[in-house]
Order: C-alpha cells, then structure tokens, then sequence
C-alpha cells in the first residue's frame, strides 16, 4: 500500500459517519466553489488561468438535518474587492435526536 492510499484511507476513517453539509443541502452548483478566480478577482494567475476548487466545507453528523448551504462574501465591498480569496460558507442545521 503506497503512502497515498494509507493517507487516504486514514482520512476516509476520520469522516466516517459524517456528511458534507453542500451535498445534504442539495449539492447546489451555484455554491459549490469556495475559491473560485472565474467570480473572484483577489487572486489573479498568469495567462488567464482561472482555477475553481471546493476547498472549504462543513461536515455534520447523521443527527443534523443540513436545511440550506450558501457562500458569503461573493459580493465585492465598496473597495472594489472580496473580503478573501476564499468565500466564507454557512449552513442552517437542525438536530435530531
């Protein structure tokens, strides 16, 4: 087993029992990328290269009920910027049990 897979099956491990908050609220694509340089201009690559990634993310257990999912910060502020490189994300959550 390369150190690779021990890695991943280590982190796989670690989330087990727990869900990713985006895709229990239904995986809306229009929250789906946390650092994104096509919407956010903070960060700017070399020949137009505009990656997009899901970095950030919430994780719940079984017992909460993932309502809703959206991002903050995806409006730019009176200084013509982004409050981050990244977008902030928040969701609403219900606990059962």
């Amino acid at each position: 087993i390369s150190q690779l897979e021990a890695s991943l099956a280590q982190k796989e491990k670690r989330l087990a029992g727990l869900v990713d908050a985006w895709v229990a609220a239904g995986a809306d694509r229009g929250s789906q990328w946390t650092w994104d340089l096509q919407r956010n201009k903070n960060k700017v690559f070399p020949g137009g290269f505009q990656p997009r990634a899901r970095y950030d993310r919430l994780w719940a257990t079984a017992a909460c009920q993932v309502r809703s999912f959206a991002l903050l910060g995806t409006d730019r502020m009176a200084e013509g910027c982004h409050p981050s490189d990244h977008f902030g994300i928040a969701a609403a959550v219900g606990i059962t049990g």
